[in-house]
């Protein structure tokens, strides 16, 4: 990580002993990310039941990402 020296927030949960760094991970080591690949809005049957996190491009830019704001069907997935 080039730059950043400091990776020992200043507040931790008490979980955490004080002198545990961050660690950087990269999102597609925990994700499958593809593009171009939104499910159609105008199809009910894509989006309900939720039952598959759905992340826009848009959410990518959050700062934390602890969940998404939307969810998919597996018929969504699939088509």
């Amino acid at each position: 990580m080039t730059g950043q020296t400091n990776l020992v927030p200043k507040r931790r949960f008490k979980e955490f002993q004080n002198t545990q760094a961050w660690e950087q991970r990269k999102l597609g080591d925990y994700a499958e990310i593809l593009t171009g690949g939104t499910p159609k809005t105008s199809i009910p049957e894509y989006w309900e039941p939720k039952e598959i996190p759905w992340m826009s491009s848009g959410e990518v830019n959050k700062r934390r990402l602890d969940e998404t704001d939307n969810l998919i069907s597996e018929k969504g997935l699939n088509n």
